[in-house]
Formats: C-alpha cells, structure tokens, sequence
C-alpha cells in the first residue's frame, strides 16, 4: 500500500491522529504478527515490497494487500524478501541451497538427452474413457 493509500485507509478506519499507523484492528493484528515472528514491522515490510515493485521476485507476480509471505532463511535467521505463498512453500521452502537450485536450472536449460537423443518423442498414451454410472 503506497503511502498515500495508506494514509486515505487510516481515514477510512477513523485514525485520528495519522501517525497512528496502526490503528484498525487488520493492521494491527498483522504488525503484532510480523514483529513477533520475523523481527519487522508492518511498515518494514511495505517499504520491502515498495522496493520490490509489489512483485513475487520469483514468479514475477503481482503481490496484493494480505496476499503475501515473508521469505526468510532459517539457517541464518534474516529476512530475504515478501514472495507468494506458492513461491515461499513450494520452492524456495524446498530448495534453500543455491547451488541444487543453480543445478536444476542448468540441467533444465540443457538436458543432457537432447544431445544424445536430439528427436527422440516421448510416446504419447491414450486415455481410456471412464465409464459411465
């Protein structure tokens, strides 16, 4: 949330004094969160998405209000960024180490079969049709 969006949702919530960042019980309730699981506050992690362009560095994705996770390391205990949840659970929270990860996008790249085996098709198998009850 820009800061001039944040600003206009704080009128919207009924913060007096707008240096009450936090004054509905949503923001609230999710600051507490972030300051008590990652050591950043909500503030932090708008500035984090800020600099991200409020995109998943990941999958490129467009990261919306409440439809982000933080991505830290367990190893060494920092924050790395705010990606999706797809991005945070089912990549990088499998593969942490770069090197495995930096494998797997060469051999993707180029397979080591395309040049034994350059027009050789995998057969494709038909389905049976499911019976009707």
């Amino acid at each position: 949330m820009s800061c001039i969006a944040r600003v206009e949702h704080l009128r919207q919530c009924g913060a007096e004094d707008l240096k009450d960042e936090f004054y509905c019980s949503k923001h609230h309730v999710k600051n507490l969160y972030l300051i008590r699981t990652y050591g950043i506050n909500l503030l932090s992690a708008e500035q984090l998405l800020d600099r991200q362009g409020w995109q998943c560095p990941i999958t490129g994705d467009v990261l919306t209000e409440g439809h982000w996770v933080v991505d830290h390391s367990h190893r060494k205990k920092k924050v790395r960024g705010i990606t999706t949840r797809y991005a945070n659970h089912r990549l990088i929270g499998r593969h942490e180490d770069w090197v495995l990860v930096q494998h797997i996008a060469d051999y993707l790249r180029d397979p080591p079969a395309y040049h034994l085996m350059p027009d050789q098709k995998v057969p494709v198998k038909k389905r049976k049709k499911r019976s009707k009850k």
